[in-house]
C-alpha cells in the first residue's frame, strides 16, 4: 500500500477501517500514527493538505480486502484474545503497530530479499518517481502525496518529468505489477468482480 498509494508510515498505520470505503474505491487520510519521544502517538493529520482523499484501483481494493480477510481468520483464530482495534494494519492480535519497528521489519525484508536496503519512506518517493515518469499530471501527484503546495512537489520531482507527456499512464499499479486490470485514478466496479468488503468492511 505505501508503493501504490504514496502514503506516509503514519498515515498507513493509522489508518481506519471507517476510513475506507471498498464499494466506492476511496479512502480518507484522517488520522496518524507516530512516534514522538520514543512513544507511539495517534491523532489527526498535521496540515489541512494532508487529510485527504484518494480513489482506490482495483489493486489497492484487492489489498485491502486481503488485509480484511486475515483479519476475520485471526480475529475467529484467537477469539476474546483478539483486540478490535478499528485499524486496517495490525500485528496478529488486532494491536496498533509500533511505527519504528515496521519500519526494521521492512528493512530486514528487503536486505534479505537481496534487495538495495531502503528507507520504509523511501517507498512514497519510489511511487511518486514511478508514477511523474509514467505521465501522470504533477499535479494530481502532489495532491495524493499531500505536500503542502505543487511547488514543492516539482523542486522535488521535477527533473522525472517526461519531456513530452501524453495520455495520462494506466497507474503506478499497473507499473508495479503489470496488471491490465489496474487504474490509478479511476476505476469501474467490473474490475473487481463486484467483489464484497467482509464483515462489512468499508461501509
Amino acid at each position: 500500500m505505501a508503493s501504490l498509494t504514496g502514503m506516509r508510515r503514519g498515515e498507513l498505520l493509522g489508518l481506519r477501517w471507517s476510513d475506507v470505503d471498498l464499494e466506492r474505491h476511496t479512502l480518507s487520510i484522517a488520522n496518524t500514527r507516530t512516534n514522538v519521544d520514543g512513544k507511539a502517538i495517534e491523532g489527526p493529520p498535521k496540515t489541512a493538505r494532508s487529510r485527504r482523499s484518494l480513489k482506490l484501483s482495483a489493486a489497492h481494493v484487492q489489498v485491502l480486502i486481503s488485509v480484511a480477510q486475515r483479519q476475520d481468520h485471526l480475529r475467529t483464530l484467537f477469539g476474546e484474545n483478539y483486540v478490535d482495534s478499528g485499524l486496517v494494519f495490525t500485528d496478529d492480535h488486532g494491536r496498533p503497530l509500533e511505527p519504528d519497528s515496521v519500519s526494521k521489519r521492512f528493512q530486514k525484508a528487503v536486505e534479505k530479499a537481496g534487495f538495495t536496503v531502503i528507507r520504509f519512506h523511501d517507498l512514497r518517493h519510489t511511487h511518486a518517481s514511478i508514477a511523474i515518469n509514467g505521465g501522470e499530471h504533477i499535479k494530481a501527484v502532489s495532491a495524493r502525496l499531500g505536500h503542502a503546495d505543487i511547488g514543492f512537489t516539482l523542486r522535488q520531482y521535477t527533473h522525472l518529468m517526461p519531456e513530452h507527456q501524453g495520455l495520462p499512464a494506466d497507474g503506478v499499479a499497473d507499473a508495479l505489477f503489470g496488471t491490465e486490470d489496474s487504474c490509478d485514478q479511476t476505476c469501474d466496479q467490473s474490475e473487481v468482480g463486484m467483489q464484497k468488503a467482509p464483515s462489512g468492511k468499508g461501509a
